[in-house]
């Protein structure tokens, strides 16, 4: 079970809006108390409609990485008095303290993963088109859940397959020990319930990974 170790403290919100302020100047509208995925989240509203979302993450990086916050892709649109605004929003990270995880993946993506080990998600690998999940390794902290459930590896793995039917692709599990990296970050996946993400490694070395292939494929 992966347990929350830390959040950064909401006093940092104030931080956070100065370099908000900084990187987008005049095109700031408002920011408001908002939610993703039940994920509490602050929702910045802007006025320019050209704002590259991953230039903007690149941007704020440096400084969210000192507060322990980040960029999170929300899609949201705004009806104010002048016109409808596009949005993204900003929140905490929240990170989890776990060792073990599991990644769903294509079965002809494993054979690489258990050759050259695993990379972080890209534009080109990427099965969403949120610039914030570039550059994180997405995987989930269980293999198994009851039915109903969808925080497992094995949920993620059936939602893949329908969501991306096809008779020639299949899906499978990779297990992942974490224990011996260092400087690695597990964090919540803030597009998901239950999801997390793995960053500050520029990929898991195959020695790592193992394919699981004992699992409830039911679920």
């Amino acid at each position: 079970m992966n347990q929350v170790i830390n959040s950064s403290p909401v006093n940092n919100l104030s931080v956070a809006i100065a370099l908000v302020k900084e990187v987008l100047g005049d095109n700031l509208k408002v920011l408001r108390s908002d939610t993703i995925k039940e994920h509490p989240i602050y929702s910045v509203i802007h006025n320019s409609k050209s704002t590259d979302l991953l230039a903007l993450r690149w941007s704020l990086q440096p400084g969210f990485e000192k507060i322990d916050w980040q960029v999170v892709t929300t899609n949201y649109e705004y009806q104010l008095r002048d016109g409808i605004y596009p949005s993204f929003g900003i929140a905490p990270i929240i990170k989890r303290s776990v060792q073990i995880v599991y990644h769903a993946t294509k079965t002809t993506t494993i054979r690489k993963i258990l050759e050259d080990g695993l990379l972080p998600s890209s534009p080109e690998r990427s099965l969403t088109n949120f610039p914030d999940t570039y550059g994180v390794i997405h995987v989930c902290g269980k293999l198994n859940s009851n039915n109903g459930e969808n925080n497992s590896a094995v949920w993620w793995m059936n939602h893949f397959s329908k969501a991306f039917s096809s008779p020639d692709v299949h899906w499978g599990i990779v297990r992942i020990d974490l224990s011996s990296l260092k400087n690695v970050r597990v964090l919540q996946d803030m597009h998901s319930e239950s999801g997390l993400v793995v960053d500050n490694i520029d990929r898991i070395p195959p020695e790592l990974i193992t394919e699981v292939r004992d699992y409830k494929a039911s679920q």
